[in-house]
């Protein structure tokens, strides 16, 4: 699970797509919990430490999942939710992050955080991201953006691929809401 632990990049959790949002969620699965009140409170307690993090809620016990509730407007670093979280592994990072998607050169879509994060969405360098050219998911993205609309609400997991650059692998996406 290195790649989930080592994050380079911020967070960005913020986008004038989606105006009004103070919040955004993040999930945190967490392994090595034996008791709720005790290793459960002190995690709680350790994320709740986090700059940027507004709540911090024990979601599932059993399953060591948290839920963060985060400033979207300002950028919360990976390293220090794990530098927080003492001697237990995180085994699993999801966000719901929203903001800009751009398309590169070679069909490569990069999703821009209203923070100045970057995720790619469709390669890593030379290694491929989880989520693989030819999904659904992918392929709606690329027809929004050749129809002009880009602002959009990504969810997914967050891993570090090929020497520190991000990846969010897509596993849902929804178009931000005409402005008035």
């Amino acid at each position: 699970m290195r790649h989930l632990l080592a994050f380079a990049a911020v967070l960005g959790l913020s986008s004038a797509a989606f105006a009004g949002e103070e919040t955004s969620s993040v999930q945190v699965t967490i392994k090595g919990m034996s008791c709720p009140d005790g290793c459960g409170a002190a995690v709680t307690k350790g994320l709740q430490s986090v700059d940027g993090v507004k709540e911090v809620k024990l979601t599932d016990f059993e399953k060591g999942l948290f839920t963060l509730s985060v400033d979207a407007a300002k950028p919360v670093k990976p390293s220090a939710i794990k530098a927080k979280i003492g001697k237990f592994e995180i085994t699993k990072v999801e966000a719901t992050l929203s903001g800009t998607v751009v398309a590169g050169e070679k069909d490569a879509l990069t999703f821009v955080a209203a923070s100045g994060a970057k995720y790619s969405l469709t390669s890593c360098g030379d290694c491929p991201v989880e989520a693989a050219k030819g999904d659904e998911r992918l392929g709606q993205l690329r027809a929004w953006i050749k129809d002009g609309k880009n602002a959009v609400r990504i969810s997914g997991a967050l891993g570090e691929c090929c020497e520190g650059a991000l990846s969010l692998a897509v596993a849902k996406v929804e178009l931000a809401a005409p402005k008035n």
